[in-house]
């Protein structure tokens, strides 16, 4: 629990038996029948979870991400103008939350950058509602940018997991992958009543 507030920064965390019951939390907690989730395309059971809660997957990806011959270098990129338009367009409580997931897995496992998801990020602020991190592969999506992203190559994978994380109101994780543990998975989240919703 420690080392995992040290490193992402988050003020709650709720353990999981694995990254599929984080999301299953999560979509129980926050999503209401028929409010939409934004994101950059869709994991198989993130999808089914908010399906099966009465939500709406959109997806806002750049259309780079269905492109396996574009040389991109960041394909985990939310499309900013599709993501405005349909948060403008959904109006108050129509969005649940907004998903930017990183190392993005239907897209060969893409990264984002750090300057479309400070994008993201302003216009959730903007609309009211909560950025929501798929960062199982956080580690990974930092690695990417230190080497991809100008003006990041000097600062630490620590720095840069915690830089992505403070620009989210939480995040999904399983530890199955960049945890380096055969199970598990937990919600991080900064809101107190969101997480004692998800606590019970």
């Amino acid at each position: 629990d420690a080392a995992m507030r040290e490193l992402y920064g988050f003020r709650h965390l709720i353990p999981t038996h694995q990254g599929r019951g984080a999301e299953h939390l999560l979509a129980r907690v926050l999503v209401k029948p028929g409010s939409l989730v934004p994101s950059n395309l869709y994991f198989t059971t993130s999808r089914a979870h908010v399906t099966l809660a009465g939500g709406v997957w959109v997806d806002v990806a750049v259309h780079e991400a269905s492109d396996p011959e574009s040389p991109f270098p960041f394909k985990g990129n939310i499309d900013l103008v599709a993501l405005e338009r349909v948060l403008a367009d959904a109006g108050p409580g129509g969005i649940a939350f907004v998903r930017q997931e990183a190392c993005l897995n239907m897209a060969g496992g893409q990264p984002f950058s750090i300057e479309n998801l400070r994008g993201v990020r302003r216009l959730t602020r903007e609309h009211g509602v909560p950025l929501i991190l798929d960062a199982t592969r956080l580690s990974e999506n930092a690695v990417f940018v230190k080497d991809r992203e100008g003006g990041y190559s000097d600062r630490s994978l620590p720095e840069l997991i915690r830089l992505i994380a403070d620009e989210s109101d939480g995040a999904i994780f399983s530890s199955k992958k960049d945890h380096f543990v055969p199970i598990g998975g937990f919600v991080a989240v900064n809101d107190d009543d969101l997480a004692r919703r998800l606590r019970e």
